[in-house]
């Protein structure tokens, strides 16, 4: 795996081509907290069938942190904002 910042330029490369060229990119995310921080939409897989989807633009918290427990469920919010979410 790559370093924090490594990583985080990597997905800061990906937006970008994203948001200029308006390619889109399929990632394979197990964290959460980046999937939310650099995805416009996340599918939630589990077992192999779709669990649910999150619209990263429109939905809330609300929305999104029930959602998230679906496969994540001691996910906590700790903050909006940079890194909102921990497992207790």
């Amino acid at each position: 795996g790559l370093d924090y910042e490594n990583k985080r330029l990597i997905f800061e490369q990906i937006r970008l081509i994203n948001r200029e060229k308006g390619y889109s990119a399929l990632l394979a995310l197990h964290d959460p907290d980046y999937a939310l921080r650099y995805c416009d939409r996340i599918i939630l897989l589990k077992n192999g069938g779709i669990e649910g989807t999150i619209n990263c633009r429109q939905d809330g918290i609300q929305e999104i942190l029930p959602k998230l427990r679906i496969l994540y469920p001691r996910l906590d919010m700790i903050k909006y904002g940079h890194s909102f979410l921990t497992l207790k």
